[in-house]
């Protein structure tokens, strides 16, 4: 997955097509912030929200509470 500025963006981890016939993808963003828009094998992709909430956790407090 590429930015506008040919940058990567993320890993494609899971793809299917929907009902029409369109590519959809799961994949996982290295930036909350990219320059849009996105492109997976030269085709644009659309963002669209997760149909559940997940919970963002800080790496280094999670850290802290293993150790």
């Amino acid at each position: 997955m590429l930015d506008a500025e040919g940058k990567s963006a993320g890993e494609v981890v899971a793809a299917e097509l929907d009902a029409y016939g369109q590519a959809e993808i799961l994949a996982v963003l290295s930036t909350r912030d990219h320059a849009e828009p996105l492109r997976v094998e030269g085709q644009p992709a659309k963002l669209l929200k997760l149909p559940y909430s997940i919970e963002r956790v800080d790496p280094e407090s999670l850290a802290q509470r293993a150790g």
